[in-house]
């Protein structure tokens, strides 16, 4: 198993993590999942496999990965997703929700609206994706900015000059 959510964003899952195991009726629906298709769990530990679903039953799944075979025990999942369309949509995953308002202009509306009927999902679904989106894309440069200033800090700089006449040869063009 891969260490980290990391592994599960850089595929592009939802950076939504459970507080607390699958209930009866999500492992269920676990159960019903397809057989030999691609998923992602992702444990109590943070940690992702990402495999084909060789078995399911009542206390445990067997993820089938290049590495070999992984048991993740049912109280231990947290998330489920599949591959589907280049999209990776969450099959299991129990958060505690909480209303926000958001004020968006007609046109925004109905071009949301249509997109959430073009994909057969909710406004909700919609906006958390382009939330998750926006946080993992915020994250990943506040970790830029940081190893950037990290390297200054231990004076690994470029000098102005050449930046200058790095500018100055793309103008010129």
């Amino acid at each position: 198993m891969t260490s980290g959510v990391v592994a599960c964003l850089s595929l592009g899952l939802p950076a939504q993590v459970a507080p607390s195991s699958a209930s009866d009726h999500q492992w269920q629906q676990v159960q019903k999942l397809t057989h030999g298709a691609q998923f992602a769990f992702v444990d109590r530990d943070l940690k992702c496999a990402t495999g084909r679903i060789h078995s399911v039953n009542g206390g445990e799944v067997v993820v089938r990965m290049k590495t070999g075979d992984v048991k993740l025990e049912k109280r231990n999942v947290l998330l489920v997703a599949k591959a589907l369309l280049r999209r990776h949509v969450a099959l299991l995953v129990r958060t505690k929700k909480q209303t926000i308002t958001c004020r968006a202009d007609r046109g925004r509306v109905k071009a949301l609206d249509m997109s959430a009927r073009s994909l057969d999902r909710d406004r909700s679904y919609l906006l958390n994706a382009a939330v998750d989106q926006y946080l993992s894309l915020h994250a990943h440069h506040v970790e830029e900015i940081e190893k950037g200033l990290q390297e200054a800090r231990s004076g690994k700089l470029i000098p102005s000059s050449h930046i200058k006449a790095g500018w100055t040869k793309r103008l010129d063009r």
